[in-house]
């Protein structure tokens, strides 16, 4: 069994850092939609920004850091941390799907800030 190769946690964290760029709307609560493609994975990140946002073009090179990772429940959980821990959005919402064959997976997380409460902003996204 061969591990899997992960990204380079120091190289994607910096540069995820350094695409940030200050949130033009910091009076409002928005949702931001950024849909990316891997090899193997379609990737949906939505957020309600607090400070920073990610633009759209740098999202698509971040995801290039994932390249060589098979697995959808690894690929969200380190997206939700990286942009937790680098954009401190309000609300994350992280969807990863694949499919191979027959085999379709479809993997979703979600956290949010403690305090953070806009249900009639969440409530005109689409279910799942």
């Amino acid at each position: 069994m061969t591990a899997e190769l992960l990204p380079k946690e120091d190289e994607r964290v910096l540069f995820l850092r350094n695409s940030v760029v200050p949130d033009p709307n910091k009076s409002h609560d928005y949702i931001i939609d950024l849909k990316g493609k891997m090899p193997d994975a379609k990737i949906l990140l939505r957020y309600v920004p607090d400070q920073l946002i990610i633009p759209l073009d740098k999202f698509n090179k971040y995801l290039k850091f994932f390249k060589d990772v098979k697995s959808c429940e690894k690929i969200a959980g380190i997206i939700l941390d990286d942009i937790n821990n680098e954009l401190l959005p309000s609300w994350i919402h992280v969807e990863v799907k694949s499919k191979k064959d027959d085999t379709k997976q479809h993997v979703v997380i979600e956290d949010s800030q403690p305090g953070w409460n806009n249900k009639e902003l969440l409530m005109r996204l689409k279910r799942i």
